[in-house]
């Protein structure tokens, strides 16, 4: 997939975990309100009433599906910016799948409350629409140690627990091309820029609920991209 450009913003990862050392991103989508800090936790449950400084708030945080592994997100807490610096994702696995000896997952999943305020992922909505994706939105998320700048291929009403929340894939493999074509088939709103996900990108998605009977629906975006080391 073609790469958005990398914005020239740093993140204050020090200060951040000062505050809550569970803050282990952060996760911006410029044109909505998604710009916001995002936790770590054992379980996926404490976010959803508790806010990014881990004090109990409604509103809950964005946070990362509790299987993440730590350490693959960090190198050493600090700042990253986006920049002049080497792009991760454009070889095969041997090569450009590490970063100071750690090795990125083939995808991450965030989850955060469908506020109607727009608040947390409230925003997502958005993404039903052709008209939003003309603007080509990108999706940036800073670790300290890189940022991942990704272009959305695939959005839809999904279960909680579906093939869209696997988390046992690996880059440059069959299984993992053929879970990217399957999730881009399913969208509901199609990119006009023919965004198509190759197996040796990372995939981020984002997974909110939805107003309705059933509580396990939930809206997925999943987007396409590379990561870039702080130069």
């Amino acid at each position: 997939a073609d790469v958005p450009p990398f914005p020239d913003r740093r993140i204050d990862f020090c200060r951040l975990q000062e505050m809550n050392p569970e803050i282990a991103a952060w996760i911006w989508i410029p044109g909505t309100r998604i710009d916001y800090p995002v936790c770590l936790h054992a379980d996926d449950k404490f976010y959803l009433t508790h806010n990014a400084e881990g004090e109990k708030d409604s509103c809950g945080a964005v946070f990362f599906s509790a299987e993440t592994e730590r350490e693959q997100l960090f190198r050493e807490p600090g700042s990253v910016q986006a920049g002049p610096s080497s792009d991760i994702g454009q070889g095969t696995a041997s090569q450009d799948s590490t970063l100071a000896g750690k090795r990125f997952p083939a995808r991450l999943i965030l989850y955060g409350h469908n506020m109607r305020s727009g608040r947390m992922f409230g925003s997502l909505k958005k993404y039903r629409s052709e008209e939003w994706l003309r603007e080509d939105p990108a999706v940036y998320l800073y670790t300290p140690s890189a940022v991942l700048c990704a272009s959305v291929f695939s959005c839809f009403p999904t279960e909680d627990g579906s093939e869209a929340f696997r988390q046992d894939l690996i880059r440059n493999t069959e299984d993992y091309r053929n879970w990217l074509e399957e999730m881009a088939a399913r969208t509901q709103t199609r990119s006009p820029y023919g965004i198509r996900p190759e197996p040796g990108e990372y995939c981020l998605t984002l997974s909110t609920c939805v107003s309705g009977p059933d509580p396990r629906e939930r809206y997925v975006i999943h987007a396409i991209g590379i990561w870039r080391t702080s130069g």
